[in-house]
């Protein structure tokens, strides 16, 4: 979920005012959105326009065959023609073709639908989602392909209550710490939009990009609010988070040897265990050596292995097996590793390994995820403890600027 990242268009020409937080009072940006992203722009004045919606590949995991789309006022359009088919519109991929209506009988190459409210679509492998009122459906080798347009500040609120999940109602400030959250979602999301542009829309709805399940309750009242920026280019801080540390922060270059601005992340101890009570705090995983084997491509056995760290997580394994070392990055074999023998195995890219016997090895570690950014479960116990939104940002970020963005 953490490439980086695309110059961020923004269109639709509602102006926003820009507040630094603690970068100066009075001080405005002065450019455009675009010429702030590609950090062409001077520090003076001006307010840049804003996404007002985004577009998402839903069910990309699923790839449905055929969907149920649900709505009052529901409208299709389709080869230069528009129906009201009423309140449920049944879809089915056949080939590259779309067959809908509720028949099922009428064929088309693509399909867009729309609706006065969100839509709810239901698909044989899920329960009803809600998602945004236009919806566009094309068929490839009989698996739908389907995009949403969501307003952005309820993709940022639906993806933001998402990703905490449960840490939301066991949290006794639940407000400032989905504040926080949003931000950093916000930032992620606009430091890498159009991040699947070649396939037609801005972001997936799996964790290659954030996890989008759909409108969350709530989430059509999302208003524009902070986002971080990178104070030497200008362009918006791509705000990696994770779900827990494991006590130890790091920045990007430990997951990412070519990534920069490693200062602008907190890195080093979390406080004191500020995540501690995540059931992925430490963690340990036994390895069959056949197991470990089938992640390592081209390796027949193991003379030797040795793990190289930036900042406490393992950055590059090398492994020699007589003929030949090769050399996997850290995150490479944390992801092998999770499509293999499922992603609760392995959890982050913060483990030590020792073999136990010709046939096993032992892997001990700590954390869930990458290790850079906001520690979700560090987070949650800094708004429990009354920090705020702001508080919590600027910890897990110290060198960025947080930029308030406001309607006029």
């Amino acid at each position: 979920m953490h490439e980086v990242s695309h110059p961020v268009v923004f269109g639709f020409g509602r102006q926003m005012k820009v507040t630094p937080y603690g970068v100066g009072a009075g001080r405005r940006l002065a450019c455009g959105m675009v010429g702030l992203l590609v950090g062409a722009c001077a520090m003076e004045s001006v307010g840049p326009n804003s996404v007002r919606e985004v577009t998402i590949g839903i069910l990309s995991r699923e790839r449905p065959q055929s969907v149920s789309v649900q709505c009052e006022t529901l409208r299709v359009f389709a080869e230069g023609t528009t129906e009201t088919p009423g309140t449920t519109l049944e879809v089915e991929a056949d080939g590259d073709s779309v067959l809908f209506r509720p028949s099922r009988t009428a064929r088309t190459a693509s399909l867009i639908v729309t609706c006065a409210e969100p839509l709810t679509i239901t698909s044989p492998a899920g329960g009803p989602r809600r998602y945004g009122r236009r919806l566009e459906i094309q068929a490839r080798r009989s698996a739908l392909s389907l995009r949403v347009a969501v307003p952005f500040e309820a993709y940022v609120a639906s993806v933001a209550d998402a990703e905490l999940g449960e840490l939301l109602s066991a949290n006794r400030e639940p407000r400032e710490l989905r504040r926080a959250m949003r931000i950093v979602v916000r930032s992620y999301a606009l430091a890498g939009l159009h991040r699947h542009a070649d396939e037609g829309y801005d972001f997936c709805d799996l964790t290659h990009c954030m996890h989008f399940p759909g409108l969350m309750p709530g989430a059509e009242a999302g208003e524009a609010g902070p986002v971080l920026l990178n104070p030497r280019t200008e362009q918006v801080l791509p705000a990696y988070f994770h779900s827990t540390c494991g006590g130890t922060l790091a920045g990007p270059r430990s997951a990412w040897p070519e990534a920069r601005d490693n200062d602008l992340y907190r890195s080093g101890p979390d406080g004191a265990g500020n995540c501690a009570r995540s059931p992925h705090y430490r963690w340990r995983a036994e390895i069959e050596t056949d197991d470990l084997l089938g992640v390592l491509p081209g390796v027949r056995s193991i003379q030797d292995i040795q793990l190289r760290r930036v900042q406490g997580r393992v950055s590059l394994i090398e492994v020699n097996d007589g003929r030949r070392t090769l050399r996997l990055s850290g995150m490479e074999f944390v992801s092998r590793a999770g499509r293999a023998w499922g992603w609760q195995r392995i959890k982050s890219n913060a483990f030590r390994m020792r073999r136990l016997s010709h046939e096993r090895y032992l892997i001990e570690g700590r954390g869930l995820g990458h290790g850079v950014g906001l520690c979700q479960w560090g987070a949650a116990r800094l708004a429990a403890e009354g920090a705020t939104a702001e508080e919590i940002v600027r910890y897990y970020f110290p060198g960025a600027d947080l930029v308030e963005t406001r309607s006029p």
